[in-house]
């Protein structure tokens, strides 16, 4: 399945290239010019690539995350509703905190995306006056700007990354509370040193067939937010 998604997500990229070069061949060479000249390049190297993360991986997550939780709650209800119950009360906290920290994720990378494109705009603005700085002696002075700017790009980008792992973290310590929390239960009840509803009375197949199933509830919001950050930057 991975590698079906990679293969159709390459074939989107380079079939948007290919129309993005089909295009710029049939412009007129005054429309091309009054391009800004950072957007263009950015557009060429980066933007297929998002754009086919964003219609294929990221939509697939969404499909799963609309399909996946629900059919495992619902393998889950078969055995103990109650179970079922004790994972799906956990969701909407935790979505809040996803929502919360997914904004944050999208409006940096909005911020990325421009500084990429006059990072490129200024690159190639030294490269078309290259002979002007050796001329005058400028080419360490320039590199030494070029390297700053870059440094400025890498720790923004850096701090995008930062904030995506943080989301993928509050998946795993939310999904990780909650089984741990039915573990619990579930081994209170055999113990018979508490009997909760729908954990104590259970068969031992009952009970690993629940905490089998559990992680695969929150297998597609992880993988959602994997994604998140492909998403964030295909519509920036």
């Amino acid at each position: 399945a991975e590698r079906a998604i990679v293969h159709t997500e390459l074939k989107v990229a380079n079939g948007l290239l290919e129309a993005v070069r089909r295009a710029l061949a049939a412009a007129p060479p005054g429309d091309i010019q009054a391009m800004p000249l950072g957007t263009l390049i950015a557009g060429l190297q980066r933007y297929p690539q998002a754009v086919a993360g964003l219609v294929v991986g990221h939509r697939l997550a969404s499909i799963m995350l609309g399909l996946g939780p629900l059919t495992a709650a619902a393998a889950i209800m078969a055995v103990s509703w109650e179970a079922a119950l004790a994972l799906v009360v956990l969701t909407p906290v935790m979505v809040v905190f996803f929502i919360l920290i997914g904004g944050a994720i999208r409006s940096g990378a909005e911020a990325q995306e421009k500084a990429f494109g006059r990072l490129a705009a200024q690159f190639a603005d030294r490269i078309r006056a290259l002979p002007t700085i050796l001329g005058n002696h400028a080419l360490t002075r320039e590199k030494r700007k070029l390297a700053k700017r870059l440094d400025i790009h890498t720790s923004g980008t850096m701090s995008v990354l930062r904030i995506a792992f943080l989301n993928a973290g509050i998946i795993d310590f939310f999904s990780s509370l909650s089984i741990a929390i039915l573990a619990v239960f579930l081994g209170l009840g055999h113990l018979k040193l508490m009997s909760i509803p729908g954990f104590a009375g259970l068969q031992l197949w009952q009970s690993l067939f629940i905490l089998m199933i559990a992680p695969e509830y929150f297998a597609p919001f992880r993988r959602y937010a994997e994604q998140y950050h492909a998403k964030a930057e295909g519509r920036a």
